[in-house]
């Protein structure tokens, strides 16, 4: 069961008539906390759907005047390809297939899967993804499963097909920066259960359920508003738990519409978070991966240099979100695409420092919890709850909150902390992961009623910092006959 948490405290209460006669005694409460029915969470599988960091090799689109390509790697070495996505701790390589008639035999990604393999790249997860417009439409669902099976059956011919970890249902009918709605997303969920059928009859059930599945947002990607009503009404977890692995959305930052108060960064982020929907797929327990702008990445200092961006990025933060499937990875030089990540260079890459500026700039904000999941399941098994939200151990706290807390995801624990009395106060010291985000801030309250709880009073003292780690001292006066501490998270 996974539970979705507002806020988690670890209190300490001081009951004291003097510092002579202080006493101490350790509390472990909750509060805040709303537990998720157990069917609304699938299980997580071999993809850690909250520690992707994939990048997109494409294929070419012929319906949008982009040339299909014969080789997916444009010359360079395959293993100067493999060597540079371990370097950036790349994890996951989405591949949007063309229609089936326009590359039949699918011979440039089988041979591009090859070169990746014998190259030891045999460990990055690979992604299908198919654009399909008005996916309630039978016709359309058919036509998304029949190019995804094409792309699917060439590489389980080749003997490939155990690389394959999931499939994408890509941009979809746009809305123009119109809101999303219920009524809307209960077509955009039937067509995809429809479209996971007609795949699984393609395919085999079996092959289907083995895998995991993205959604995009409705219009291009980035309206989620009415997705939890949706999901609730038709008991959507519950229905793609017997058609796949696990799922989550993902966001592409195209026609997100605008704030109606005013355009300040507050304004922004009030905006993703109610107009565009982000709270409610958080409401949900899903990941919400970001799958770049309209050319699938991120423009040169973009975090630097917008508003609506800096939004986004710290939404992304808040909710604990870091998956990514920023791209392209690899283009020719001639091709002038404002967010391609390398260029061909004969056998090597060029790599495009401004887009890799983006790149770095995101991933330093967002992606330290997947680097620390990446590690910290590693031998776990395959079902455990990887997911920022998840428990897999049983304990008080998410997987997020144990990051933030320096704990073990798989013991189920408390987060060690000391207290004292130093006159004139009650010390207490505890261990947090250093972020430019949520962080884990000690508060004071003289009761344990919900709303009383402040910072303002206590102080904090950095004693000592070690790489993304510090130990925290925080005291408060001894004012009062009771006072409390607890750790919250913001």
């Amino acid at each position: 069961m996974k539970r979705n948490v507002e806020r988690i405290a670890v209190g300490l209460v001081a009951d004291a008539g003097t510092v002579q006669k202080f006493r101490i005694r350790v509390l472990l409460c909750l509060l805040g906390v709303s537990i998720c029915s157990a069917d609304a969470v699938a299980a997580v599988g071999r993809i850690n759907l909250s520690g992707m960091t994939g990048v997109e090799f494409k294929t070419g689109m012929a319906d949008q005047g982009v040339p299909v390509f014969d080789d997916l790697t444009f010359g360079v070495s395959a293993s100067r390809i493999v060597m540079k996505l371990d370097q950036m701790m790349v994890n996951s390589m989405v591949v949007p297939v063309p229609e089936n008639s326009v590359m039949s035999n699918q011979t440039a990604l089988v041979e591009f899967v090859r070169k990746i393999r014998d190259r030891g790249g045999i460990h990055f997860n690979l992604i299908l993804s198919r654009r399909k417009w008005n996916l309630h439409l039978a016709a359309n669902q058919e036509g998304w499963a029949k190019d995804i099976a094409h792309a699917y059956a060439a590489l389980d011919d080749a003997g490939f097909s155990d690389q394959v970890a999931g499939f994408r249902f890509d941009e979809n009918t746009p809305l123009h920066g119109a809101p999303s709605s219920t009524a809307l997303w209960d077509a955009r969920h039937n067509g995809v259960l429809g479209a996971l059928d007609e795949l699984a009859g393609r395919i085999g059930g079996a092959a289907v359920q083995l895998r995991s599945v993205f959604i995009h947002g409705k219009g291009y990607g980035s309206q989620f508003k009415g997705v939890k009503a949706s999901s609730d009404g038709m008991d959507f977890p519950q229905q793609m738990n017997a058609r796949c692995l696990d799922y989550a959305y993902s966001f592409k930052w195209y026609q997100e519409g605008e704030p109606t108060n005013g355009t300040t960064l507050v304004d922004w982020e009030n905006h993703f978070r109610d107009t565009s929907g982000f709270s409610e797929v958080h409401g949900l327990g899903r990941e919400l991966v970001f799958a770049g702008d309209a050319g699938d990445g991120l423009r040169a200092d973009i975090l630097n240099t917008t508003t609506k961006a800096t939004a986004i990025w710290k939404v992304f933060q808040q909710y604990g979100w870091s998956s990514t499937f920023f791209g392209p990875f690899l283009r020719p030089p001639e091709y002038g695409g404002r967010t391609i990540l390398h260029y061909s260079n004969g056998s090597n890459l060029s790599e495009n420092s401004a887009i890799m500026d983006s790149w770095e700039q995101w991933h330093a904000g967002v992606a330290p919890y997947a680097l620390w999941a990446n590690s910290a399941f590693a031998g776990a098994p395959d079902a455990t709850d990887a997911s920022a939200g998840g428990n897999p151990d049983g304990d008080r706290w998410t997987n997020y909150q144990e990051w933030l807390l320096v704990c073990d995801p798989l013991v189920a624990d408390a987060p060690p902390m000391e207290s004292m009395v130093r006159d004139p106060g009650f010390v207490v010291t505890f261990d947090r992961r250093i972020t430019d985000h949520a962080a884990a801030r000690a508060l004071w309250s003289s009761s344990l009623v919900s709303g009383t709880w402040a910072t303002n009073g206590v102080t904090e003292t950095v004693v000592e910092s070690s790489n993304d780690v510090e130990t925290i001292e925080a005291a408060v006066p001894l004012d009062q006959t009771h006072k409390f501490i607890h750790i919250g998270f913001f």
